[in-house]
């Protein structure tokens, strides 16, 4: 009866076992399919910033473009007004 009990624990044992690998990969599937998502929310969000700096850099240029301009027109300006 002793060896009975025993094969019986070892069985319910195993069936924990199983259980516990099969939450265990169900998770782990899960938590894989959070990363991926995590990565092309990344992905996406390095492409935004590129395109912002990108264009931040394209109203630095045009603002230096107009500071330039503007000077121009004040020394114009101030030629006209010495002569």
């Amino acid at each position: 009866m002793g060896q009975l009990n025993v094969i019986q624990s070892l069985l319910k044992a195993k069936d924990v076992l199983y259980h516990q690998l099969a939450f265990l990969t169900e998770r782990t599937d899960v938590l894989s399919v959070r990363l991926d998502s995590l990565e092309s929310n990344y992905q996406t969000l390095c492409e935004n910033f590129e395109e912002i700096a990108r264009q931040d850099m394209e109203v630095k240029e045009w603002l230096e473009e107009k500071m330039l301009n503007t000077e121009d027109i004040q020394k114009i300006d101030e030629n006209i007004d010495d002569e």
